[in-house]
Order: C-alpha cells, then structure tokens, then sequence
C-alpha cells in the first residue's frame, strides 16, 4: 500500500535533520505483527509510505499509529502542539508486482522530483561555465585527430549493445 500523510501550513521543512530524525526513530517504533512500514521518503511538506498490513482495518489502525507518532516527534522537536497533518492519510493500493516496484521506484526517488530548481539552474549554470573556460584553455592546443577512429566504428564512442553479442 502506498500511503502520503501532508503536513498542514506553517510548519518548517520536515527533511530538516532534527525533524527528519525524531519522524524516523517514531517509524522504526511502529512495527507490528499485522502492520509494518517497507520504505518511507521525507520530503519538505508531506511523507510517502509504503506499507503491509493484514487487512483494512489493520492498515487504517497502523497509519494513524504512525501518524500519531510521527505528529508528537514533530511537535516535540518544534516544542509546540496542535495539528501537523492538513488532512487524512490518501492510500492507494498496490496490486501487481509492477505496481510495488514503481511503488518502490517513486517513493525512493521521489527527493529529485521536489529538488530545488534553484540547485538544479546553479548546478547547470556552473557546468556551462566549466565548460567554457575548458573550451577557452584547448582554443590553442591542437586536438587529437580522432575522425579515422569515428568513422571506422560501428556505433558512436560509449554506445553500449544490450542483448546483442556483449561488444561495443
């Protein structure tokens, strides 16, 4: 089962070290015999999880465990009290061994999906630069001459064949 809890407005990133720390020891504490949370993502204003439970009941008893728990670290760390959740938990149910491994895919990788697009423009723009002043310092030195190799290869230099006959 995949399960995202959203964290209510005001709060401050809950991928902050204090915050992420308190919310992973309250999950390490949720496991049961009939519920158990696999894998679990922190993102700045809401949680994946992907849960097992033995029955409906089981899995709505168990999400508001975690829920609960991970609500007090929060509340805890921030030495406040109230809500941390903006709503009830959305689940969605995984049934095909497709399903569980995109599951597993979009919830342990879903931190480059809400990355910066600050770091990722600044990161670009570094390359570009590196780049140019590479360029700027080759402008006089004399290249290899490299044409004979690229013409006599079947495939561009760094093209791998899968499947085939294992030869690049």
């Amino acid at each position: 089962m995949h399960v995202t809890l959203r964290a209510g407005r005001g709060l401050p990133s809950l991928r902050e070290q204090v915050i992420f720390l308190e919310m992973r020891g309250a999950l390490g504490r949720t496991a049961r015999s009939w519920f158990r949370v696999v894998h679990f993502s922190v993102q700045a204003n809401h949680v994946h999880l992907l849960v097992e439970a033995d029955d409906k009941a089981s899995l709505s008893r168990g999400i508001m465990g975690v829920a609960i728990r991970m609500a007090r670290a929060v509340n805890r760390v921030l030495e406040r009290h109230g809500n941390v959740w903006s709503e009830r938990y959305h689940s969605r149910a995984l049934k095909t061994p497709r399903e569980v491994r995109n599951g597993i895919v979009y919830v342990l990788m879903n931190r480059h999906k809400h990355a910066s697009k600050a770091t990722a423009l600044e990161s670009l723009l570094v390359r570009l630069a590196i780049r140019r002043m590479e360029n700027a310092a080759l402008a006089g030195a004399t290249r290899p001459n490299r044409s004979k190799e690229i013409q006599s290869s079947t495939q561009p230099p760094g093209f791998f064949v899968w499947g085939g006959s294992g030869t690049a």
